[in-house]
């Protein structure tokens, strides 16, 4: 089965983080999606990081197996709080039906991968290659190097499929 992970952004200041966890070997793949052009419209960034991330969702669909979505969920602040709800509502409504759509606290995925619900993101880095050790060294192979490459949102879509995986 796969559990694919989502850190929704909307194009201006992040990625969208996306990562796909086998949970028959733990291996992962991510994917980090940004619009054609960051400096478009609000509707014209979120069309298309929906088309991209449709495309993508699609492949791991039909590679077989795809047994849930688990996004962040979060407290909506401000406008930019309203185009990351606009951005994850698109990106639900191209989830394949049968699989299952979950939402993780951000508190929870910290307090499960970092230890503790105020976790900073090298905490939460650091636990996501603590938690693969022992299980795939691919993994932890991956993800040092999602690191090194500062591909922070990938990073935190890894730690997103994790807890998705641990609530199941």
């Amino acid at each position: 089965m796969k559990i694919v992970g989502i850190d929704a952004g909307s194009g201006v200041k992040s990625a969208t983080g996306i990562a796909v966890l086998s949970t028959t070997d733990f291996g992962i793949d991510t994917f980090g999606i940004w619009p054609d052009n960051r400096k478009a419209k609000a509707n014209e960034r979120l069309r298309s990081l929906s088309v991209v991330f449709k495309s993508i969702i699609n492949r791991i669909d039909c590679d077989n197996g795809l047994s849930s979505v688990v996004f962040e969920s979060f407290a909506m602040r401000a406008k930019s709080g309203e185009t990351l709800q606009r951005l994850i509502g698109a990106y639900m409504s191209d989830v394949p039906i049968g699989a299952e759509i979950k939402e993780v606290a951000n508190t929870k995925i910290k307090q499960y991968i970092g230890g503790t619900g105020k976790a900073d993101k090298e905490a939460v880095a650091a636990g996501v290659i603590s938690w693969f050790k022992g299980k795939n060294s691919h993994s932890v192979n991956y993800v040092n190097q999602l690191i090194k490459n500062e591909l922070w949102d990938e990073v935190d879509a890894v730690a997103i499929a994790i807890s998705g995986y641990l609530e199941s």
